[in-house]
């Protein structure tokens, strides 16, 4: 995996094994859940229960498509089918609940537990965490943008040049908009996220890991955001002790930009 986190270090296996489950499932900051070849959830820690904000027993026999929209469900669905078909772990990322998150699906030992499946293995990218320049790692086109689901999308493409380092004046110059035009989406942001200057909103981009995706993914997946049926929130709860258990035209100068259509994830 290109970026440095606990994914990283902790030599996941190759194929996981209830033992394998056992141990990952301990380390603080991951969040596992086990799911069989109907993607049905099998099992799943504490911390991915926390953060899914249910129980487990409620998630147990769940399936992505009935907690997510149509689209993420989807593509995560097809992720897990090729894991399976493909016998090896694949490593992706994903923003969700308005952060960004390292993810490793791997292939279940079928001699263990008697069925084909998978084992995801999900953090949050720790702050510092630094763009992979190779594109090697897969990123997901469906996205949950969580507390920045009230931003339109003009302020999302804001946000993101803003987390790049440029000045107003510089993202009008990229976005071909009016400096005042800019300023408006900064100052729109400012109340809706409850920011007062241009480093708080560089320092929560920043912690969200929005600087992870280059502006293309960035674009795809505002215009991909789930309107179809939510999923029950996965809430930041992560940084709590049982962290983390997995287009459209902008308008021009002074027309009225609507707002997107929260989903949750």
């Amino acid at each position: 995996m290109p970026f440095s986190s606990v994914l990283h270090t902790i030599g996941t296996p190759a194929i996981a094994t209830p033992q394998d489950v056992a141990i990952l499932s301990s380390v603080p900051g991951i969040a596992t859940v086990v799911r069989d070849d109907s993607q049905r959830l099998i099992a799943c820690n504490p911390a991915y229960a926390f953060a899914s904000g249910a129980n487990a027993a409620d998630l147990l026999g769940t399936t992505p498509s009935e907690r997510l929209s149509e689209a993420c469900a989807t593509e995560r669905s097809d992720l897990i089918k090729s894991v399976i078909k493909n016998g090896s772990p694949r490593d992706f990322l994903q923003f969700w609940d308005g952060r960004a998150w390292l993810c490793r699906l791997i292939p279940l030992d079928t001699d263990s537990y008697g069925f084909q499946g998978t084992l995801s293995v999900v953090m949050q990218a720790p702050i510092g965490t630094t763009r992979d320049p190779s594109g090697s790692i897969h990123v997901l086109r469906t996205a949950n943008f969580g507390t920045l689901a009230g931003l339109t999308p003009a302020e999302k493409r804001t946000m993101y040049d803003l987390a790049m380092g440029r000045s107003n004046n510089e993202i009008a110059q990229h976005r071909e908009r009016s400096v005042r035009t800019i300023e408006c989406h900064v100052r729109s942001i400012h109340e809706k996220l409850g920011t007062s200057s241009r480093s708080a909103i560089v320092r929560d981009a920043s912690e969200r890991g929005i600087q992870l995706f280059s502006s293309d993914q960035w674009e795809v997946m505002i215009g991909a955001e789930p309107t179809g049926k939510p999923a029950r929130p996965s809430a930041s709860k992560i940084q709590r002790p049982a962290m983390i258990s997995s287009s459209e035209i902008e308008p021009k100068d002074n027309v009225p930009e609507s707002n997107d259509t929260k989903s949750s994830g």
